[in-house]
């Protein structure tokens, strides 16, 4: 069978996306390819999943060799790992392992060759350990999602909305303000993402002028500098007030505010508040 064709009918019946793709020699004529599937990772029970899948949808075109490693504290190495040598197509399901380097050679061989490589859920981050370091004995691969896969997978997105500008509009002159609007129609828990519907109702935002310097703060007397670049002026400009500043500052925000564009910041940490237009179910396992 067409190395290409071959790969890409196992992605079809797996109904899983290619990750990556790398061609390999012709199998023989009437032979199944040889199909490992390298899993350790105990988020997902693919040890448990993928052997059933295999043998439901696989084994009548592909030799399938399982080979597994243990999740237990402080195991890293592989059972059988030899069988990669010989292997057709590798599937790999593993999460942040760092192998004995002679397993890992056997790994790194198997892609020098120009075999073919399916990652799937936590493959991105196979051999990218995190919050330790290797033994002498052990090697990671730091950049295996790029090398390999071409991706730049870091972590899971944070719990919580995800929201998305609608209407980002500068102020068109020194005597109105800038428009930022947000709209959000996802929530991310426990690492799902659920859609909603919603409404932002609040956002804690400052209004900042454009190109503020020394010298439009020099307009003004005492506390001109503070006022015009540390200020944060809330609500329209036309009455705007400086948060923790003199009067000085105040008036020297007011006139750096007269003679540059205001626009609207939503800086780092701010608060977003959002409604629930309707309810949202959140299943916990």
């Amino acid at each position: 069978m067409n190395r290409s064709l071959f790969s890409f009918s196992l992605l079809a019946v797996l109904g899983w996306g290619v990750l990556a793709f790398f061609g390999s020699p012709g199998q023989a004529a009437g032979a199944r390819p040889k199909l490992v599937m390298l899993i350790a990772e105990p988020e997902y029970k693919t040890v448990e999943t993928l052997p059933k899948f295999a043998a439901q949808f696989l084994e009548k075109d592909f030799n399938v060799v399982v080979v597994t490693g243990s999740t237990a504290a402080g195991e890293t190495s592989f059972d059988h790992i030899e069988e990669l040598k010989t292997a057709d197509v590798l599937l790999v399901s593993v999460r942040r392992r760092s192998p004995p380097r002679e397993q890992m050679q056997i790994i790194k061989d198997y892609i020098m060759a120009g075999h073919p490589v399916v990652g799937i859920r936590t493959a991105s981050h196979a051999f990218v350990v995190r919050g330790t370091k290797p033994k002498d004995t052990e090697m990671d691969w730091p950049t295996w999602d790029a090398d390999i896969f071409g991706g730049s997978y870091t972590n899971h997105y944070a719990d919580g909305p995800t929201p998305t500008i609608t209407a980002a509009d500068p102020a068109p002159n020194p005597n109105s303000t800038g428009k930022i609007d947000l709209s959000v129609t996802s929530v991310t828990v426990h690492g799902k993402s659920y859609a909603i519907d919603a409404s932002v109702v609040a956002m804690d935002t400052i209004m900042k002028g454009r190109g503020v310097t020394k010298a439009d703060a020099a307009k003004v007397a005492g506390g001109a500098v503070a006022g015009a670049i540390v200020g944060k002026l809330l609500g329209k400009n036309t009455k705007g007030a400086v948060i923790g500043g003199a009067a000085g500052a105040a008036a020297g925000a007011a006139a750096a505010r007269a003679s540059r564009d205001i626009d609207v910041v939503i800086p780092k940490g701010a608060a977003i508040t959002v409604k629930l237009n309707a309810p949202l179910t959140v299943k916990t396992a």
